[in-house]
């Protein structure tokens, strides 16, 4: 059995926090009561983080060896297409029921339309996340083969990291119309966290090196938001330098709150799906609540009550679990 890496635990659970920060920031409507500008932009250059680290851990999970591409599909897609249909139906099923889809008004519309709804990411919306994960998947048993070894990772990185470049000073030039794609852009982050993770993270006081790049360029971030515009290219780095961080820290297994991370880690495929059910009931039952709690306070709270609620679920036998995302 491969010994577990607690760094990239961590890490997603911070992705899960981050990403849950999002949508409470977004539900509560936060712009109508921050209003000072620079503390606007200094969550979102932390929010801009939030989906990339997932994928980052993705890849430096998925890319570390080359598979069997039967092996590997039946593996990757029966964790991640189950749970997306359950939980698909659960929310069509929670929105039809509040008449959220004023064209469909009786349930033989309603079963006519879950495909197409599904394909289309018309079910909820933040579903996105699924649907890109599964593009990366396909994509995944070519790109294990086409990575193999350091030479081949910093090439992959190094292009990557020159287009996000490019992408930012010359965004009007052929080439970077014709490659712009989310696709595309996530690709690259897959590779780069296989790249941190296998080659860049094991130097002598890489941790410190990270960290400090971390900080110099969320502060670069923060300038460039403020008084520019988004540049994806100061983000991509940012993110870069925070899982080069965490991971080089090479954590022992053997700590005691490292049980914690693991669950946490464990449960956020779960925590993504319900954390939403968990927001909609914080607003409904206190409609206010966006005055009276930040992004971040809310985002840490609900992380918990949906931990407690994978706890459990964990209880429950291992096809049900691996039914809702456990």
């Amino acid at each position: 059995m491969k010994e577990r890496i607690i760094g990239l635990d961590i890490l997603r659970g911070t992705a899960i926090v981050i990403i849950i920060a999002i949508h409470a920031y977004a539900l509560f409507s936060a712009d109508t009561y921050i209003t000072n500008p620079l503390a606007r932009h200094a969550y979102k250059c932390i929010f801009n983080m939030g989906n990339a680290l997932f994928i980052m851990i993705s890849g430096a999970l998925l890319l570390r060896e080359v598979q069997p591409v039967s092996t590997f599909m039946q593996k990757r897609f029966s964790k991640i297409i189950i749970p997306f249909l359950i939980w698909s139906i659960v929310y069509y099923t929670a929105a039809i029921c509040m008449h959220k889809y004023p064209e469909i008004s009786n349930w033989k519309d309603a079963l006519q339309m879950f495909v197409p709804y599904l394909f289309n990411n018309k079910i909820n919306t933040l579903f996105w996340f699924i649907h890109l994960i599964i593009a990366i998947y396909l994509l995944t048993p070519l790109l294990q083969r086409a990575i193999t070894g350091k030479k081949a990772a910093t090439y992959a990185f190094c292009l990557w990291i020159g287009y996000m470049i490019l992408r930012d000073i010359a965004p009007d030039i052929y080439i970077c119309q014709i490659s712009h794609s989310q696709l595309l852009m996530c690709t690259g982050i897959f590779i780069a966290g296989h790249y941190i993770y296998a080659y860049a993270s094991d130097f002598r006081h890489a941790t410190v090196y990270y960290a400090c790049g971390f900080l110099l360029l969320y502060a670069i971030n923060l300038a460039v938001n403020t008084w520019w515009h988004y540049c994806s290219t100061v983000t991509t780095l940012q993110t870069c330098c925070l899982f080069g961080a965490i991971v080089s820290l090479r954590i022992d297994t053997q700590r005691k709150w490292t049980g914690f991370a693991v669950k946490l880690s464990r449960y956020s495929f779960l925590i993504y799906f319900l954390h939403i059910f968990v927001l909609n009931a914080i607003l409904l039952l206190f409609p206010m609540a966006g005055v009276h709690l930040l992004p971040f306070t809310t985002a840490i709270g609900v992380a918990l009550i949906c931990y407690i609620a994978g706890c459990l679920a964990d209880l429950l036998p291992a096809r049900y679990k691996h039914w809702i995302g456990i």
